[in-house]
């Protein structure tokens, strides 16, 4: 496990990412994005999605990207940040 760093999604829950996990996906942590196109972040880390979060597109275990918004505190999760995240403003 690398550097941890806490999140909250929306509704106010706390989680940790991994910011060392970023390069995984090919983000360096801290590194601009545009997120599908019309929204822009930074990228905060790596982890599945918190307790009480289901999704139909990401197992229960499966680790994806966090992007925190611009404007904002909450984090976002991007399935598949290679066809859905775009690197700079």
């Amino acid at each position: 496990m690398g550097t941890m760093e806490k999140v909250v999604v929306e509704g106010g829950h706390c989680f940790e990412v991994d910011v060392d996990a970023c390069e995984d996906f090919g983000f360096e942590h801290g590194e601009r994005v545009r997120v599908g196109g019309s929204h822009q972040g930074v990228v905060v880390g790596v982890a599945p999605l918190p307790e009480g979060n289901p999704s139909h597109c990401v197992g229960k275990k499966e680790k994806v990207l966090w992007v925190r918004l611009d404007g904002g505190e909450n984090v976002i999760y991007v399935v598949d940040p290679s066809t859905n995240l775009q690197i700079g403003q």
